[in-house]
């Protein structure tokens, strides 16, 4: 008769199993962490894209807003010229680090041939709340007296990181714009076309 034998078995995984599974496990935890990276990209473009498209929806509101009103437009046909707005306050839409901002002029004298005008303050046309992390710009705007129209150009919405302003106004773009619009046209809505004024600015 044989021997009763007590068999030992033992219940767990080799080290060759184990190792296995920590590699599967790794896999999987990379994979995931690649896929949460992609969607988050991707989910942040599209959203910095919708907030470019409404940040340039409300620069173009405030452009109309304030060029259709002007009753009084710098003589000769010059880039960004300074208007009259409706609450007779000299004004030149313009470039700033910020953003597109508005440039107010005092009169400090005024003759028959021409207005003598001195920069006040300057403020942003839209508010930083508003454009958190984005930049609004343009590139020139003019004024057709014949037609009673202002033609903005080159207007963008950038990441404050993708574009350098200098001190000039002339935007430097590293990457392209959230929303853009190459031109827009604002025809005057004042009851006569605005008239031309000879202006010096000190």
């Amino acid at each position: 008769m044989r021997p009763n034998v007590k068999k030992n078995h033992k219940q767990g995984f080799t080290l060759t199993e184990t190792l296995a599974t920590v590699l599967i496990m790794s896999l999987v935890t990379m994979a995931i962490a690649t896929g949460i990276t992609v969607v988050r990209s991707t989910f942040q473009k599209i959203q910095d894209k919708a907030n470019g498209q409404v940040l340039l929806s409300t620069t173009i509101t405030n452009l109309t807003d304030s060029f259709g009103y002007a009753k009084s437009v710098q003589s000769g046909n010059v880039d960004n010229p300074i208007y009259l707005d409706e609450t007779n306050h000299w004004v030149r839409i313009t470039q700033t680090r910020d953003g597109i901002s508005k440039e107010y002029y005092t009169e400090v004298s005024r003759s028959d041939t021409k207005t003598v005008l001195e920069k006040s303050h300057v403020e942003l046309l839209v508010s930083k709340s508003a454009a958190a992390g984005l930049v609004n710009t343009f590139t020139n705007y003019r004024y057709d007296f014949s037609k009673g129209k202002f033609t903005v150009n080159g207007l963008a919405i950038y990441g404050k990181e993708d574009a350098q302003i200098g001190e000039d106004g002339k935007v430097t773009a590293k990457d392209i714009p959230k929303a853009s619009l190459s031109s827009h046209i604002i025809s005057s809505v004042a009851d006569s076309l605005p008239g031309e004024t000879k202006l010096e600015v000190q």
